[in-house]
């Protein structure tokens, strides 16, 4: 986003015109920073793309809410529906209230789709990841624990775990599970290198 302060405004437009069109909530960063660019044009424009994101959630939200009510059991429309309120939630066009509804909503959704999945690693993810997001560290911890005990495959679900485990200054169990399950975690390919970082500190810990 730090890019956009070093465009011309006949840059920034031609990019708000393209987000405009296909950028959907994954570049909303890109537009709130906008509506506070020094160019009154770029601010309308920017907030008028902010609003078709809005605008573009409520017939999305019906259509899969429709398709669920018909078939209840549909796992896919579970699954898109818990993704959509997913992305709204995190797109900042929400105020808080909203946003916490939103993410109330992907979490009966994923639930429900996990119930008819529950192998989907990535589904798993997203509800640890959205119950931390809402300071919900005992209700993270209670749905990766079984999770870590049997499996603990997935590096992502591990440090998910460890993040909640560490917000609740369980850091003994932190060390822990950084111990049993260092190979997963040296191994993981989509670590950030942060991330890769404090686990090499949490496992020198236990030493």
């Amino acid at each position: 986003t730090l890019v956009l302060h070093h465009l011309t405004t006949l840059q920034k437009q031609e990019l708000l015109a393209v987000i405009s069109r296909h950028g959907g909530t994954k570049f909303a960063p890109i537009l709130r920073l906008a509506t506070s660019d020094a160019d009154n044009g770029i601010r309308v424009q920017a907030a008028s793309a902010l609003a078709r994101i809005d605008d573009e959630f409520l017939p999305r939200e019906q259509e899969l809410s429709a398709a669920i009510l018909e078939n209840p059991t549909d796992a896919q429309q579970l699954l898109k529906l818990g993704r959509l309120y997913d992305e709204y939630s995190g797109a900042g066009v929400l105020g808080a209230d909203r946003e916490h509804e939103s993410r109330e909503k992907a979490l009966a959704a994923y639930g429900d789709y996990l119930m008819l999945s529950s192998g989907d690693v990535d589904a798993r993810v997203a509800v640890s990841r959205l119950l931390i997001a809402d300071g919900r560290f005992h209700d993270a911890i209670r749905h990766l624990e079984s999770w870590v005990r049997e499996d603990g495959s997935s590096a992502a679900l591990l440090l998910l775990y460890m993040e909640a485990l560490f917000r609740l200054r369980r850091f003994n169990d932190v060390r822990q599970v950084a111990a049993k399950h260092q190979r997963t975690l040296a191994q993981a390919g989509d670590v950030s290198i942060e991330a890769r970082e404090a686990v090499k500190l949490w496992m020198g810990a236990t030493a």
